[in-house]
């Protein structure tokens, strides 16, 4: 069971899906191994259920337990459902095996698709109710659309009720030779209005495989946000088309998004990285990087009546245009355009024309000295109501007072994997040479172990703090705190939080000490029951000090306050210091994975940057809340490799002899470094811009 704290800009549109009259919905699993559910086809299951209702694919088999459920047909699912795969189970459909839901009629519909895999098909939305309906995709993956298909996520609107479409986390790749003019999501309405959310997508395509990335149009009003998007391939056509024609006015943000890849010789008009097209429509186009395209970023006006803002893009070597703004009403400000074949625009104020100094080809992040850091302009950095929104990489916006030019904000928050080795490990000190040279002596790290290829359980489960080892030259180091070896071949992940998240060091005194917990006083955490923060016992803050502590820790909630307390039932001395790291307020990276209403021994962490990526370095707390409960269980993290078709993922797991499962009720923090979880994956694609998975 994940509960998602965060949504980045699109709170208030999310917000939107509390669906109508679910008080009686069932809650349908498919498939049966018992009896009790649905026992024939998926068609079937989902044919039985009345709208408000869940059906979610993949009981695990009882007696050959694999995470993975295959489905071998098509669905149509005509009354508003939600269809998810189930917690910690991959849901495969065979090549070719599509989704088309079909809406009509005059009562509302909301429909949901939740963490589904695809092959060579498509997800086809056919709007064609009078009444208001949503439509929502939620992790999503898709390799490759079908033959002849035109879009791999395709959004048709015809009926007069007002939709609200939403694509937001999902990975869709692309590697055959396309046959068509293919894009991977595409959205379109003929009449009312309507509003669409595309947001955090990962969009990857191989050479020729892929025409366009994201495609949205249509001469309806309403609201387009396209947002967090990133779209990278070798000869794509187009990346981000937004247009809207003569009609009712509309509104339209293109932000945070990142493109590499456009590069089709011989280009027609209409063919960029970026390109809205525009008539009676107030258009912002804000903290985009398209770089290594043929052309960057058009604003075009179709029409009259226009509005809106360019401005704090990124938009570098490209050989055909960089920037073009030609829409009357649109101006402009703090954009850095340098290395293109040619630009089009009368720079507005804080123009940079300076080399960005990109990380290159696969990596549009910026490299430190980057006259991109900090030139932006904060008025016209995107914000969402809990303060400014978040990146492409999903990692806060305005981290050191002014924004960035781009669609990446630089923060000084490192998350690495260390590996133990007979370099850096002895007796019970593994030292944490993947950042030397970069920490200082006042450290809040943050420490969760990984699962390792043969090392047993009983050591995985000696807790774990982190010392100074040395101040000149700084070196932190990992210590098992009852003095055990620490074996070769052991993991770590390790986030060292800056200023991308406030950390800081909780010192245990008498006045902050009642039995086994310690209280904590931090105002992002103070009287905030949803705050994520991350716990990890430091031996001697500033190499002053040296303390053991021996015991498993967790959070807990009660009178407004969290408060750090030992799992087992031994009281919280004073003297003792405790890095503590807190997840910014609305975060797309940090969420909390239950246990559930059952013991169980592990526990899955769904999540778009963590799915398919083993390289990641998730930080995770237990969280019991004001559950009252402990869980007093060893964990580490593992990843799980998806069988046929579908991608890996990571849980959070039990170790030790003869270990119970996890307390119910209870839950675990988790929170992801946005750059580095992209950037290693990014490392993995192939030289022909496929993930090839």
């Amino acid at each position: 069971m994940l509960l998602f704290r965060g949504c980045a800009n699109l709170c208030a549109a999310l917000a939107a899906l509390v669906f109508a009259d679910v008080a009686h919905a069932d809650v349908r699993v498919w498939p049966s191994f018992t009896g009790i559910g649905c026992t024939g086809t998926l068609q079937a299951c989902i044919d039985a259920s009345a709208a408000g209702d869940t059906v979610v694919i993949g009981a695990d088999d009882p007696l050959f337990p694999d995470a993975y459920t295959a489905i071998d047909e098509s669905l149509t699912i005509v009354r508003g459902i939600t269809l998810r795969a189930g917690d910690g189970i991959d849901a495969a459909f065979a090549p070719g095996r599509g989704i088309r839901i079909v809406s009509s009629g005059a009562d509302p519909f909301d429909a949901t698709l939740e963490r589904l895999q695809l092959r060579r098909a498509r997800i086809y939305v056919d709007h064609g109710s009078s009444s208001a309906a949503t439509y929502l995709l939620d992790r999503v993956r898709i390799r490759d659309a079908g033959d002849g298909d035109a879009c791999a996520i395709d959004f048709n609107g015809s009926g007069s009720g007002d939709p609200h479409f939403i694509a937001g986390d999902g990975d869709l790749g692309f590697e055959r030779p396309r046959t068509t003019s293919n894009a991977a999501i595409c959205a379109s309405h003929a009449s009312g209005s309507w509003r669409v959310d595309v947001f955090r997508n990962r969009i990857v395509a191989a050479r020729g495989a892929l025409f366009a990335g994201i495609s949205i149009g249509g001469p309806v009003g309403g609201n387009v946000v396209i947002d967090a998007n990133q779209v990278r391939g070798i000869d794509l056509v187009r990346g981000i088309t937004v247009s809207h024609g003569a009609g009712a006015a509309s509104t339209i943000r293109v932000q945070n998004n990142a493109i590499a890849g456009q590069s089709i010789p011989g280009l027609g008009a209409d063919e960029w990285a970026i390109r809205a097209a525009v008539a009676n429509a107030a258009v912002f186009v804000v903290n985009n990087t398209t770089a290594y395209n043929a052309r960057g970023v058009a604003v075009v006006a179709v029409g009259g009546g226009n509005s809106g803002r360019v401005a704090n893009n990124l938009v570098a070597f490209n050989t055909a245009s960089g920037l073009l703004i030609d829409a009357a009403g649109v101006t402009n400000a703090n954009n850095l355009a340098f290395g293109n074949g040619a630009d089009f625009f009368t720079p507005g104020p804080g123009t940079v024309v300076a080399d960005p100094l990109l990380g290159g080809r696969d990596d549009l992040r910026t490299r430190a000295g980057s006259p991109a850091r900090g030139a932006g302009s904060n008025a016209d950095a995107p914000a969402f109501p809990l303060g400014p929104t978040f990146d492409a990489d999903g990692e806060l916006r305005i981290v050191n007072g002014t924004v960035d030019i781009g669609a990446f904000e630089k923060n000084a928050d490192y998350a690495v994997v260390e590996r133990a080795d007979a370099s850096n490990t002895s007796g019970n000190v593994t030292a944490i040479t993947s950042l030397a040279g970069l920490l200082g002596t006042n450290e809040a790290l943050q420490l969760t172990p990984i699962a390792s290829p043969g090392v047993a359980s009983a050591s995985l489960a000696a807790n774990l703090g982190v010392y100074l080892e040395s101040t000149a030259p700084v070196a932190w180091a990992v210590f098992a705190e009852n003095l055990g070896a620490l074996p070769l071949t052991r993991r770590y992940a390790v986030l060292a939080a800056l200023d991308g998240r406030e950390r800081y060091v909780h010192a245990t005194t008498l006045a902050n000490v009642v039995n086994t917990f310690t209280t904590l006083d931090h105002p992002d955490l103070n009287g905030r029951p949803f705050a994520l923060a991350f716990v990890t016992h430091n031996w001697n803050p500033d190499g002053v000090g040296g303390t053991y502590h021996d015991h498993r820790l967790g959070l807990a909630y009660a009178g407004a306050r969290w408060a750090i307390g030992n799992q087992d039932p031994t009281d919280m001395p004073a003297g003792l210091s405790f890095n503590v790291a807190i997840a910014p307020a609305g975060s797309p990276n940090a969420f909390v994975a239950g246990v559930g209403a059952s013991s169980r021994a592990a526990v899955p962490v769904s999540h778009r940057l963590l799915d398919g990526n083993p390289c990641a370095a998730p930080s995770v707390t237990r969280n019991n809340g004001a559950s009252g409960a402990s869980n007093d269980v060893a964990f580490a993290l593992r990843y799980r490799r998806g069988g046929p078709g579908a991608a890996g993922g990571w849980q959070i797991e039990t170790v030790g002899v003869g270990t119970p499962g996890f307390t119910a009720g209870t839950a675990f923090n988790v929170m992801v470094q946005g750059a580095q979880a992209n950037a290693c994956r990014d490392d993995r694609i192939f030289v022909d811009g496929f993930d090839g998975e």
